[in-house]
């Protein structure tokens, strides 16, 4: 699938957050979709993260997952998953993340849709 076919509604990208960018792209795969999401060139060398992600679909379909954990003071990090969806037609995420060195945070949010 590329950017702006006719699987992909919104065109893939990054979004600015508060220092650095966040990221959300959804792929099919069959009857299913792989994720990424993330952040990168953060302006601070982080040590902890923390993530939240929500998807919503046809008939009341929805998966919501979190999570996080350390970082060797990186500038960058992703996440990825793939699941099968029970519903066929528009799916649409939105990510939402948090980055820290225990002195600053950054906070970034992004997100992506598909149609499987």
């Amino acid at each position: 699938m590329t950017p702006g076919s006719d699987d992909d509604l919104s065109p893939q990208g990054v979004t600015p957050g508060d220092c650095g960018y966040a990221f959300m792209w959804m792929f099919k795969q069959g009857k299913s979709i792989y994720q990424e999401w993330g952040f990168f060139d953060l302006s601070i060398r982080a040590t902890a993260y923390s993530w939240s992600y929500s998807v919503v679909g046809p008939s009341t379909y929805s998966r919501n997952r979190s999570g996080g954990g350390t970082l060797l003071f990186r500038r960058e990090w992703t996440g990825t998953d793939a699941y099968a969806v029970p519903r066929y037609g528009w799916h649409y995420g939105n990510a939402s993340l948090t980055a820290t060195n225990g002195i600053s945070t950054c906070n970034g949010y992004a997100t992506d849709s598909v149609r499987v």
